[in-house]
């Protein structure tokens, strides 16, 4: 590795370690850890948007929202049969969902899938809020006043850390209570499960989940749900297993303290819906269509991005097609702002290897569509932000331009021989990176669950 990497990775994955070192005990579980994802985001500035359910997250109060609204979906009936798999959709990230129904719609009905917001709910899934019960979370509230003189210094302590207003933190806190809560009557009605497989197990209720699991003896299993990109939103790894992408993924993990035990690797399920296209490795010999993809960086940094493309004009050359992030901040009011009354497209729910099939070239930051860009064989552009201090492992392959303003980026797309020049270091990625693009991952990580 590189100095320069070595370098970012101390800072990243340290301030992951130290995060974790804090400790506040509720019913023989860490409840600070289940705070990682909030406390991260929140220094980076990544809940500040517009919307009014991110207003609600940055005091903790969306949950509740969802709670409330989950209270008309009482009455639903779910099945009754002895269940021993679990599997849970906590995060309103449409591939991230996709990903794991791809693994679930296989074990027929020995399964039971928890969501948490309306959103993704389908006909056979069960609403974790549901099983809350307000007498016994109003008793451990109560609780609260005796907190004793450690855990307010642990909280004093972690806020002066990262920066972050102690009531935004006890606020969370005290949202992670009822998470345990519903968890708790989630688990006093099914009693016979006997696995857990995640999306993410950093998340707030995945975290819950396998912390609580734990006490239960119960097996828990993770799939990697996107490149790893950001230590916080993988590190560390508390589920029994996580299936990985590949031998690249395996590395990033194995380097950051991840047992080699607890690592298998599988590939992705997202990759086995790839199969059904014709992608065949050769040269573009004109640009016509351009696909930009939003990831959720900060508004400032989307900001950047945003002016980049709209100074170099690309929604007047080119059929420009702006893909926002599948979770629930997309940035859609930036979008909107620079490109809703011009001939740019802008897509959300959209299938991302359709809009990469039907592109010549694609525009990303750090986004883990960039290696499917690679794995369909399309040059790709990644825009340089100063503040972004993510090395993607596509970088370490040389597959990727790297610009940091309009003018150099028009500079390229006039330059076919030089976009088509990094394609020669694809195929050597696309092996280390996704494992096998045969179709089968989703029945590699089926094998392991079971």
């Amino acid at each position: 590795m590189t100095s320069f990497f070595m370098a970012l990775l101390n800072e990243s994955f340290n301030k992951v370690q130290k995060f974790n070192t804090y400790t506040i005990v509720y019913k023989g579980l860490n409840i600070i850890s289940l705070s990682q994802i909030f406390v991260f985001e929140h220094s980076l500035g990544r809940l500040i948007s517009g919307g009014f359910f991110s207003k609600l997250k940055i005091v903790s109060l969306d949950n509740y929202l969802k709670a409330i609204i989950s209270f008309f979906y009482l009455f639903r009936k779910n099945s009754n049969k002895k269940i021993e798999y679990l599997f849970i959709n906590d995060v309103y990230n449409q591939s991230m969902i996709s990903n794991m129904r791809d693994v679930s719609k296989s074990f027929a009905d020995g399964f039971v899938e928890i969501v948490c917001d309306k959103r993704i709910l389908q006909k056979d899934s069960v609403f974790l809020f549901k099983f809350f019960t307000p007498l016994n979370y109003f008793k451990e509230l109560f609780k609260l006043f005796e907190v004793n003189k450690s855990d307010i210094k642990e909280i004093k302590k972690l806020s002066t850390e990262f920066k972050i207003h102690p009531f935004l933190l006890i606020m969370n806190i005290i949202e992670s209570i009822f998470i345990i809560n519903c968890i708790e009557g989630f688990f006093r009605k099914y009693k016979s499960i006997k696995s857990i497989t995640l999306n993410s197990d950093a998340h707030k209720v995945s975290r819950a989940f396998v912390l609580y699991a734990r006490t239960k003896n119960i097996k828990t299993k993770v799939i990697q749900h996107g490149s790893t990109v950001l230590e916080y939103g993988y590190l560390p790894v508390l589920a029994d297993t996580i299936f990985t992408w590949g031998s690249i993924s395996n590395d990033w993990f194995l380097t950051r303290g991840t047992s080699k035990n607890q690592l298998k690797i599988t590939g992705t399920p997202k990759t086995d819906r790839m199969i059904k296209y014709d992608i065949i490795n050769k040269d573009i010999t004109e640009v016509k269509d351009i696909l930009l993809v939003i990831n959720p960086i900060g508004n400032t940094n989307v900001e950047k991005v945003l002016e980049i493309i709209k100074t170099s004009g690309l929604h007047n050359k080119y059929n420009l097609k702006i893909k926002l992030h599948p979770g629930s901040i997309d940035n859609k009011e930036q979008v909107e702002k620079y490109f809703l009354n011009t001939q740019a497209k802008i897509y959300k729910k959209e299938n991302i290897h359709e809009l990469i099939m039907d592109s010549d070239i694609v525009i990303t930051t750090t986004s883990t569509v960039g290696n499917e860009a690679i794995a369909f064989y399309k040059p790709l552009i990644q825009l340089e932000i100063s503040e972004i201090n993510v090395q993607m492992e596509y970088n370490e392959f040389n597959c990727s331009h790297s610009i940091k303003n309009s003018y150099s980026l028009d500079n390229l797309l006039d330059n076919l021989e030089l976009l088509n020049s990094k394609k020669t270091n694809y195929e050597n990625f696309i092996t280390e990176y996704f494992y096998k693009l045969d179709g089968g991952s989703a029945f590699r990580i089926i094998n392991g669950i079971i």
